[in-house]
């Protein structure tokens, strides 16, 4: 069975992929769809950030 919206979030924010209190965030919580279908940059940026990891980042490598 395919993960549910709600349990997606809540795997993201254990991850620490997605924040609550982040506005940044706020895309990912208002939309109806699932996460990963959400066109914004996520809130943990990658491991080869470019930008000195911030949140959000846009970066080629957190963007890909």
């Amino acid at each position: 069975m395919a993960e549910s919206r709600a349990a997606m979030i809540l795997r993201w924010e254990r991850e620490g992929l997605l924040d609550p209190n982040c506005p940044g965030c706020r895309e990912f919580y208002e939309s109806e769809r699932l996460p990963v279908d959400v066109f914004a940059p996520s809130h943990k940026a990658s491991g080869g950030c470019e930008s000195g990891k911030r949140a959000h980042c846009t970066c080629s490598y957190c963007w890909d």
